[in-house]
């Protein structure tokens, strides 16, 4: 369910980033503000710039709007999930940048529907 959800957002007005985190806040029951929305735009495209992948940042995003409900606690379910989620982006596709995962994904017209698809699958196995 996470993964169509995140994957039509992508499909609709979302950049990756902001696909995987509205994804996984609407199916954790978190609402993200349009504030927050605005905010994550800027990190689709690896920040715009190829750097992190976006799908990445967005679903840590949603990690920790779900785990950490004080923004003054730590939360070790949240760094437990995140260090698991990197681990197995990276291993995937061997790298968190966008600028060596894009030209993999993003063709010929195409998006990184993939990358969002199984960074969505990430987050389901490491939310617990």
């Amino acid at each position: 369910m996470l993964e169509k959800r995140c994957v039509d957002y992508f499909g609709q007005d979302h950049n990756c980033s902001m696909s995987t985190f509205h994804g996984g806040c609407d199916e954790w029951g978190v609402s993200p503000c349009d504030q927050t929305m605005c905010v994550m735009r800027g990190y689709g495209g690896g920040f715009g710039c190829g750097n992190v992948c976006g799908a990445l940042t967005g679903a840590i995003a949603a990690l920790a709007a779900y785990y950490i409900r004080d923004p003054q606690q730590r939360s070790e379910a949240f760094s437990q999930a995140a260090a698991g989620v990197v681990a197995d982006f990276k291993q995937a596709f061997g790298s968190e940048m966008c600028a060596d995962i894009a030209p993999r994904y993003k063709s010929q017209g195409r998006r990184c529907d993939e990358v969002v698809a199984l960074t969505a699958r990430l987050m389901e196995k490491y939310k617990k």
